[in-house]
């Protein structure tokens, strides 16, 4: 496990202090341990430069599957819907086996940790399952993400009750969220059941506007009277991708999953987690 600073951790879990990005102290770190299965969440979403990406994603993935001292029975990693980048609409819902042309550098580096984790899984006989997310949403997120920075501020506006204004980017774009703790769920499902060498697309199938989302998370805060927002005007190729859905009907044969959180149950659920932490 990595460090996580203020997390609680079970009494029977043995916790491991380790930074993945020293391939040195990765070895010296993991080496000794035996593993069931290892399941690869660290990374970044956002930084300011493409070698944090290269480091945090990439290197980190490479050092942990280069250093387990001992085979798993099974590894699981995390990338993302990023690595279809503006898959043009006559692949929607987006499957497993569409093109992958990521246009952003987190994008790109989740492809190029996919491609790692196949090279070194398959030289080392180690059975992979890549997991893709789409949008993430859900209580405990940081708020570097657009649903979690939102309800971070709607919160603050309503417990200080003072005029505000949010800036957020575009809000036309579409994108299919589903709730962290349904991404956690086909995660443990992968564990014990996943085939080997398959990946398996997280996704409700349905998107909505950021005009949708932040709508609905207003109505869950009493706003003061002022309150307002305004939509900057951001050039990036980000905004090439306008929609994109997922299609998950390979983890809901294979797995038996199917999102059962609600984008609506989610919203509420992350204005009461920002509310209580304001």
């Amino acid at each position: 496990m990595l460090d996580l600073p203020g997390k609680s951790i079970a009494d029977d879990v043995e916790y491991l202090s380790c930074d993945l990005t020293d391939s040195g102290h990765s070895e010296s770190v993991l080496k000794g341990h035996s593993y069931d299965v290892v399941v690869q969440l660290a990374g970044v979403i956002r930084a300011t430069d493409r070698s944090r990406y290269e480091k945090v994603n990439v290197t980190a993935t490479r050092n942990l599957l280069m250093n387990l001292d001992t085979s798993a029975d099974k590894v699981i990693i995390l990338s993302s819907s990023a690595v279809y980048g503006a898959s043009p609409e006559y692949t929607w819902p987006v499957r497993e086996n569409a093109p992958t042309d990521p246009v952003s550098e987190y994008g790109r580096s989740c492809l190029q940790k996919e491609k790692e984790a196949i090279r070194i899984c398959d030289r080392r006989g180690l059975s992979l399952v890549i997991v893709r997310p789409f949008n993430i949403i859900g209580p405990g997120q940081d708020p570097v993400m657009m649903v979690s920075e939102f309800a971070r501020d709607l919160a603050s506006a309503e417990k200080y009750k003072t005029p505000s204004v949010i800036e957020t980017g575009p809000l036309h774009t579409r994108r299919d969220y589903v709730d962290v703790r349904d991404v956690a769920s086909l995660i443990l499902k992968a564990s014990v059941s996943g085939r080997s060498s398959t990946c398996y697309n997280v996704a409700r199938g349905v998107t909505r506007s950021g005009n949708w989302m932040l709508d609905r998370l207003m109505e869950q805060f009493k706003l003061p009277e002022h309150f307002s927002i305004i939509e900057k005007d951001i050039n990036s190729k980000e905004i090439s991708v306008l929609d994109l859905p997922g299609d998950s009907s390979l983890a809901s044969r294979e797995l038996g999953w199917s999102a059962a959180i609600s984008t609506e149950a989610s919203l509420k659920d992350v204005a009461e987690y920002w509310r209580a932490l304001i």
